[in-house]
């Protein structure tokens, strides 16, 4: 419902900031992984959210993972790239969620510089048993 109401970002903004706050009181060696709804990441200007929000939370960007689903790398794979190349610039980690519920491939995900990759347990259940 926030999506359609174009609230995500707001939401989206107001989380990652909080989730910042709360693990800069953490040890140093723990990072904070913060989902995104691909509405955040497609919205114009994400990278310059992040980078603010860390700068003004005073949070390293190594410590911050940001985890995508792999809907959100269908869509407008140039800008994509671009985003999450500037993300890995600012030393952002990157993860994929639930790889193998779309349109999985693995070579595919050559093109993208992720630091983590989350499989879906459908896309392996059968590996030693389906030939």
């Amino acid at each position: 419902m926030a999506e359609a109401d174009g609230l995500m970002g707001d939401i989206g903004a107001w989380v990652l900031e909080q989730a910042c706050s709360e693990a800069s009181t953490w040890p140093s060696h723990f990072i904070v992984a913060v989902n995104l709804s691909p509405a955040e990441f497609l919205r114009g200007g994400f990278t310059d959210r992040v980078s603010g929000i860390l700068d003004e939370v005073g949070f390293p960007a190594e410590r911050l993972e940001i985890e995508i689903t792999e809907s959100v790398l269908l869509e407008r794979t140039t800008n994509n790239l671009d985003i999450l190349h500037t993300l890995e610039v600012l030393g952002v980690r990157i993860a994929l969620d639930d790889f193998g519920t779309r349109y999985s491939s693995l070579s595919y995900l050559q093109n993208f510089p992720f630091d983590t990759i989350k499989i879906d347990r459908h896309f392996i259940k059968d590996v030693e048993t389906n030939p």
